[in-house]
């Protein structure tokens, strides 16, 4: 009951059991607690490891090169040339521009639907695994046709593998209501990159052809 200081008020003859239940009433609680200690991770060594080993895996994959495929069939062309201010002057930031010869708007990678643009249907956009958002913007000055001419096929938080459909549109009611049908991806959070590459100036197939690279 007193603990080891106990012994004092024990019997001689006693001694050798209350040395026997010390012994187990020490080596018990610590074997537990390794036991429990080690489930729970409380190993500092090997959790440290552990950790090391997820930030260099994070770390890694945050930076790997990026290939962007072909979004729609057709031409493309410099961000800088789009007819529109707020994406020629890379306000969203940098990106590129397709002249499309279809009407198919596919996922250029592997991606989470982020946003939707509910009403219009316009637009869209995407967050890739290493951080990278992405924004897919179809015509100019879409968003006042309120959806007229546009179908989406995803929602919000579903998985997008590189080339599925995201959006089929209408050509002839973009043009009637007077949009050019230029169709834009911008990267709007490129740091953590140290170049991107867009080439401009290709006839391309959608999910075929690479666009853009990122390093």
């Amino acid at each position: 009951m007193g603990g080891l200081p106990g012994i004092l008020s024990i019997q001689p003859a006693s001694i050798a059991m209350f040395a026997l239940c010390m012994v187990v009433a020490v080596a018990v609680p610590f074997v537990l607690t390794y036991i429990v200690g080690k489930r729970k991770g409380i190993d500092r060594e090997a959790n440290e490891e552990a950790l090391q080993q997820e930030l260099a895996e994070k770390a890694k994959a945050e930076h790997a090169p990026v290939d962007f495929m072909a979004f729609l069939t057709g031409r493309t062309i410099a961000i800088t040339e789009v007819p529109d201010a707020t994406f020629a002057e890379k306000v969203l930031g940098d990106g590129i521009a397709i002249e499309p010869t279809d009407n198919i708007l596919v996922s250029p990678v592997d991606a989470v639907v982020e946003q939707t643009m509910e009403g219009s249907n316009h637009a869209i956009g995407l967050v890739m695994a290493n951080g990278l958002e992405l924004l897919l913007h179809i015509g100019l000055d879409t968003v006042e046709m309120k959806g007229d001419g546009f179908t989406i096929h995803v929602a919000e938080g579903d998985r997008v593998k590189t080339g599925q459909e995201l959006i089929t549109f209408d050509p002839e009611k973009i043009k009637a209501a007077g949009h050019p049908l230029t169709t834009i991806m911008v990267i709007t959070n490129g740091e953590g990159y140290e170049s991107f590459r867009f080439d401009a100036g290709l006839e391309v197939k959608a999910a075929e052809n690479v666009i853009a690279h990122a390093e």
